[in-house]
């Protein structure tokens, strides 16, 4: 399901397997994913985590859920997004809302914060998020239940289980920090 310039949009009940990403919201403004399931789209357990964007390549290891690119002010609720390389991607987007969620049993990492900030991530389950291949000497191998980087400012991650994953919380800087985000009741 693609969303590209758009505004005010609301999509429920739907189902998308077998994609690159089962939505992908660009460009776009005030749209609402509720009560849809995202499930077994993209996923190479033996992929690496991703390289530091821009670097090439760095899009080859997306793939998953729910792609957010350059989009603001967007809600995802009660969906679901498992078996992906990621659950939900999100790349240069402020003042969205992530919320009880089902985002579990993805490769690379169940939530994937890129420059976006001002985001509420909240009573998502994201466990069990963990990429096991033959090549990865340890269990994990950089996977995490979220990841957040390069400038992921003031956003507030509150009620989420992380349990089970390679990392729970993880926070990667390359060249600029992330800052000032609250972690607490997780």
């Amino acid at each position: 399901i693609g969303i590209n310039g758009h505004k005010n949009i609301i999509i429920k009940n739907c189902k998308a397997e077998g994609f690159w990403f089962g939505s992908v919201i660009r460009d776009s403004e005030n749209v609402k994913i509720q009560d849809s399931d995202f499930s077994k789209n993209f996923s190479d357990p033996a992929m690496a985590w991703q390289p530091f964007f821009p670097e090439p390549g760095w899009q080859k290891t997306l793939g998953g859920g729910i792609l957010i690119e350059n989009s603001d002010k967007n809600t995802i609720s009660n969906v679901t997004a498992t078996g992906g390389n990621n659950g939900v991607a999100m790349f240069f987007s402020d003042y969205n809302i992530i919320e009880n969620n089902t985002i579990n049993y993805n490769y690379n990492a169940g939530i994937n914060m890129v420059q976006s900030s001002y985001n509420d991530i909240i009573g998502n389950t994201a466990d069990h998020n963990i990429r096991f291949d033959k090549n990865c000497s340890t269990g994990g191998c950089d996977s995490a239940s979220i990841l957040i980087e390069f400038a992921s400012n003031h956003n507030n991650f509150e009620y989420n289980d992380m349990t089970y994953s390679g990392d729970g919380y993880f926070m990667r800087s390359f060249m600029v920090c992330s800052n000032f985000n609250n972690v607490s009741h997780n």
